[in-house]
């Protein structure tokens, strides 16, 4: 008998996939996420105390995010052309005050982190319209495929509940969508399990949820994030410069040498003790500075994990065969980018998700219903490989090179005297 009574189950192939997804997750948040145990282990016979000042005097260079951050600008940075759903709330798709555009940008940073990211339509029983609400790729739990539909997809939510007369406190909740409806499960958080809190039916013949989907598909719904590798890079970059922060701090702290003569075994130099020279012209004691021999390999070896980086970036953008995404037939581009890849995934998706809203409403979806965004990257790609060689060549920093990887082009408030101090600071 199966003991899979509840949705709070995971499928094995997600479990073994989350480690890959919560690294890209967690670099992408930041410091918060990653200077901790998890990336940073504590070594043999470190000191608590010892590892707050490592861990403190560590940089991070977070180089992923602004990565993401950047591809998914430049794909929605023109206002896709929205044609035949005037009869929805555009302007607040998600009743949480976010335009479609927002949306659309939000889950496409989401998707490009994590490979997939998830968006269903719902029905808002209380405002009498259908919604968006989006789920990361971390909360998938569970699906059923029957002859190559699926059936049903098992969804995670955290939501903030009263806790008290002033307190709030996190509930689990498990959303079951269906053909033809759904229900949620919730824990009451009183050791009691799973139970059933709602139920909802509709007339679609499809699930309500669509996957945007950016990574490399191995399998329906085992999707491997495409800056899976960045991400990896990463956590070795931040490796190396805890190794090099240890490092600077040895050699950055001057230790007492003591020269001259004594008659006794052993000096001892304490509170209670002074060691006396006589003769301060033939004796006495100065601090003596290490020389860190290993330094400068150690910096090297960070600027060249930070190149292969920016290699791995570049090549991303110029990707002739990410065709993962969807049938080449179903949508045909100027080219073949990765950057074009996803505009037309993103086109795709939404329309979909977009007609089950006005059928939930039930309304007729117009015949003209089309989502048109910008898919032609070719000037933009070429913008980018001249910054890129720039940036290779130590004429360009990171930090302009990852706003032009945002935008397109070289910020407003350029300046040349401030890129060189730029450029001088991050070689040193």
């Amino acid at each position: 008998m199966s003991t899979n009574t509840t949705p709070k189950n995971k499928i094995k192939k997600l479990l073994d996939l989350a480690p890959f997804i919560k690294l890209c997750s967690d670099f992408y948040k930041g410091t918060i996420k990653v200077k901790t145990k998890t990336y940073l282990p504590m070594w043999g016979n470190e000191t608590d105390a010892g590892y707050a000042v490592r861990v403190i005097a560590t940089t991070f260079t977070n180089m992923y995010a602004p990565i993401v951050d950047g591809l998914a600008g430049l794909i929605i940075k023109k206002a896709p052309i929205v044609t035949g759903y005037d009869q929805l709330e555009l302007d607040n798709i998600d009743l949480m005050d976010n335009s479609l555009q927002s949306f659309m940008k939000t889950t496409t940073k989401q998707s490009i982190v994590s490979g997939v990211s998830f968006v269903s339509a719902l029905t808002s029983k209380e405002l009498n319209r259908s919604y968006l609400k989006r789920y990361a790729y971390e909360d998938l739990y569970s699906y059923v495929i029957e002859d190559d539909v699926v059936k049903q997809i098992v969804l995670k939510e955290e939501i903030e509940v009263a806790d008290g007369d002033f307190g709030v406190k996190t509930q689990e909740r498990f959303i079951v969508f269906k053909i033809g409806g759904g229900a949620i499960w919730y824990d009451d958080g009183k050791g009691a399990g799973l139970k059933e809190q709602d139920t909802w039916e509709n007339t679609l013949k499809e699930i309500a949820v669509i996957g945007i989907v950016t990574g490399k598909v191995l399998s329906p719904f085992e999707v491997v994030p495409k800056l899976l590798d960045i991400a990896e890079m990463n956590k070795v970059h931040l490796g190396m410069e805890t190794n090099l922060a240890n490092v600077l701090n040895i050699v950055g702290n001057p230790v007492p040498m003591f020269f001259g003569q004594t008659t006794e075994a052993q000096v001892t130099i304490g509170v209670k003790d002074a060691l006396v020279f006589p003769d301060k012209t033939t004796t006495g004691a100065e601090y003596l500075e290490i020389e860190g021999k290993g330094v400068s390999k150690l910096q090297e070896q960070i600027k060249t994990v930070e190149a292969n980086i920016d290699k791995l970036t570049f090549n991303l953008l110029l990707n002739d065969d990410s065709k993962t995404v969807i049938d080449a037939q179903q949508k045909q581009s100027k080219n073949t980018s990765f950057l074009s890849d996803v505009a037309n995934e993103v086109e795709e998706k939404f329309e979909t998700v977009l007609g089950y809203m006005l059928e939930l409403e039930n309304k007729t979806i117009p015949s003209d219903a089309n989502i048109e965004m910008e898919k032609d990257f070719d000037a933009v790609v070429i913008d980018l490989e001249i910054a890129f060689k720039a940036l290779q060549s130590g004429d360009m920093s990171r930090e302009t090179f990852y706003d032009i990887l945002k935008t397109g082009k070289l910020p407003k408030d350029f300046k040349s005297d401030e890129e060189n101090s730029r450029i001088d600071s991050e070689g040193k």
